[in-house]
């Protein structure tokens, strides 16, 4: 297999995530393509730009098609069938593409989008984290699509989604029913990911229009809450106001509060009218 390597530190550059260029060594697990992808990054030389919130990015499939092609043929297990491994090369190499043709023959044939390989990757978490709206959507379509499968770090797709910067995708991942909530093994919510890198469009449709649970604590003990102040975001801070507002009117919030706050005072930041 292949691997990439950095031949320069990534500085993402203000408003754009800045490609860099990536040198073939010996071998290149699938996962470092997902880590990769979150970064924003180029993939052996393909140069992915973003706006901030992953307005979905430009990507030449071509270069990073050679190199998911090989990563899952050598990483394939020696026992796998062989069908059942190139109809999976086929499906990530035509999701790549946005081959919508090929997508549905393949989706037909009963290839699941949604199935790790033994580096911890799929065709749609790759198509996630890159932005390639076609693709996923038509990898949802699947009947047997679990959207809440966790890789090996506990990450749904809605968490790669976050981490990845795509706001977009992370939309349409919860109007599919993907659930808002959903911790990873350290913990960590979608809406913590967002406050902690600033996204204040996803942040704000996560805890205003889907409601997320602002009570739920990390392994560290820290909530929402508590990501939102530590960003020393203005943005994402008057979300969260804006929010505990309206969850002031209702009328659980006295034991919402006490949930939240554990009848401590008003951490310096929130105002609530």
């Amino acid at each position: 297999m292949k691997s990439l390597k950095f031949t320069e530190p990534y500085q993402p550059a203000k408003g754009t995530l800045r490609s860099s260029t990536f040198k073939a060594q010996k071998h290149l697990p699938l996962a470092d393509l997902m880590r990769l992808a979150v970064a924003g990054a180029a993939v052996a030389g393909l140069a992915v730009t973003a706006s901030p919130e992953g307005a979905g990015g430009q990507v030449d499939t071509s270069s990073l098609k050679a190199v998911v092609v090989s990563s899952h043929a050598n990483a394939s297990s020696k026992k796998s069938n062989s069908f059942i491994k190139n109809s999976r090369i086929d499906l990530m190499d035509a999701a790549l593409n946005q081959d919508a043709a090929r997508i549905k023959e393949l989706l037909k044939e009963g290839v699941d989008p949604a199935a790790l390989d033994s580096t911890g990757m799929s065709p749609i978490r790759l198509c996630v984290s890159l932005g390639l709206t076609v693709s996923v959507q038509l990898m949802l379509d699947f009947p047997r699509i679990d959207l809440e499968a966790k890789d090996a770090n506990g990450w749904t797709l809605l968490r790669a989604a976050i981490a990845a910067r795509q706001t977009g995708m992370a939309a349409l991942l919860l109007e599919r029913g993907a659930k808002v909530d959903t911790q990873d093994k350290t913990l960590s919510t979608p809406a913590m990911c967002a406050a902690s890198s600033r996204l204040n469009n996803a942040f704000d449709m996560l805890i205003g229009k889907y409601h997320a649970n602002l009570a739920l604590k990390d392994a560290f003990r820290q909530t929402v809450v508590d990501y939102a102040l530590d960003s020393k975001d203005a943005d994402i801070i008057i979300s969260l106001n804006r929010e505990l507002a309206r969850r002031a009117q209702r009328p659980g919030w006295p034991s919402e509060s006490l949930s939240i706050f554990g009848g401590n005072p008003l951490p310096s930041g929130i105002l609530i009218h």
